[in-house]
């Protein structure tokens, strides 16, 4: 047995892995101003971190806070890796930003500064938790994490086939934005001038809302999203109404939010609507005739660009500002936040997220598709799609 363990240490330091854990040094936190208050938060914030990322973290790494009479841990020599955090705060009246930065003294190699930009405030040491995390697995390209097998092909439906399709408002441009899925597998297509439902063979079984086309509303199906009774939802592209399209009826009826909103739509599994607006920084769920502000801009410059809703009606948005997903209650409530384990070229491009039944979840950025584990890690990224027929 002993002779097997020793076998096991030798082939784990020779595939260049950690054998038990690194630790990482906190250096002293340079704080602005430097009051009592500022100092005893940020000192209480990193001894949570340093509990959040043993009890999340501690197979990988561990935190080495200040010792007795406030004196830096130094570099960890346990491990001979060498790995230095340092915390810059500032709590001004212009500015709140935490900002932190992951050194490796061994080789000289830095890690991106992670940046934190809003309130001061408790919770905050599972997010600090997850950007010391995320700088470790980034300094070997996020190594730690070996992809599995990419998702197999299927099928694709081409846009350009869609001009050959007889349309019921002749001349329409087509310019596909958003989608959903009906409980019977149909996809619908929101194309801004005309939605489409296709069947599981790609074929276009029908033009919901094609009435409003007809009538001259050529933006109606911007955005689009359906309910668990099969209600489709169309968000035109401009103004502050939204159409419902209940089965069964003939035309969609308008609903009036008084919204005008420029960002997410987003349609949540008990019928009630999410609107998000990136350039009011607010965001609203109208459930009937409630309407019920979210507060889920987490700071001033907080920038919303995707959102979506899981089985259990809570709310996922993916905020470009400090790259996280934050998972907010059906009221607005804080549940989570999550880094994904993903370069920040591709956590500031987030196009689109579709998360599981399981809580793992999909990234469409500007050049790939990334699937990650509920906790962040990542499964598979295609960066083309290969055809059986060898094209891309």
């Amino acid at each position: 047995m002993k002779r097997l363990y020793m076998v096991l240490v030798v082939m784990l330091a020779f595939a260049g892995l950690p054998l038990f854990g690194e630790d990482i040094a906190v250096k002293p936190p340079s704080i602005y101003p430097d009051t009592k208050e500022n100092r005893a938060f940020i000192e209480e914030l990193v001894k949570e971190t340093a509990y959040i990322v043993d009890r999340l973290y501690g197979d990988t790494i561990t935190l080495k806070t200040a010792g007795p009479g406030g004196k830096s841990a130094g570099t960890s020599v346990l491990k001979g890796t060498g790995l230095e955090l340092t915390i810059n705060a500032v709590n001004s009246q212009d500015s709140r930003i935490i900002s932190a930065t992951l050194s490796r003294t061994k080789d000289g190699k830095d890690a991106e500064p992670f940046n934190y930009m809003g309130e001061w405030e408790s919770g905050l040491s599972a997010t600090l938790g997850s950007m010391v995390f995320y700088m470790w697995a980034s300094l070997d390209n996020f190594a730690a994490f070996p992809l599995e097998k990419k998702a197999v092909f299927i099928d694709e439906f081409y846009a350009d086939s869609i001009r050959s399709i007889n349309l019921p408002v002749p001349g329409l441009q087509l310019y596909p934005y958003s989608l959903a899925v009906k409980s019977n597998g149909n996809v619908v297509v929101g194309a801004n001038s005309l939605a489409l439902e296709l069947n599981r063979n790609f074929a276009v079984v029908d033009f919901p809302g094609k009435s409003l086309a007809e009538e001259g509303n050529y933006t109606y199906a911007f955005g689009v999203g359906v309910t668990p009774a099969g209600t489709v939802l169309f968000k035109p592209s401009t103004g502050s109404d939204v159409y419902s399209l209940v089965p069964g009826a003939d035309k969609p009826r308008r609903v009036r939010t008084g919204i005008s909103s420029m960002g997410p739509f987003v349609t949540m599994p008990d019928g009630s609507m999410v609107f998000v607006d990136i350039t009011q920084r607010k965001a609203l769920r109208l459930a009937g005739k409630e309407r019920i502000e979210l507060p889920i801009f987490s700071g001033p410059y907080s920038y919303i660009t995707t959102a979506a809703a899981d089985a259990d009606g809570n709310l996922w948005v993916g905020d470009a500002t400090d790259k996280h997903i934050k998972i907010y209650s059906p009221e607005g409530l804080l549940v989570d936040s999550i880094l994904p384990m993903a370069s920040s070229e591709d956590l500031s491009g987030v196009k689109a997220i579709a998360v599981y039944a399981n809580g793992g979840f999909l990234l469409l950025t500007q050049t790939r598709l990334l699937k990650f584990r509920r906790n962040g890690t990542p499964e598979w990224k295609l960066e083309n799609v290969q055809s059986p027929y060898g094209e891309t």
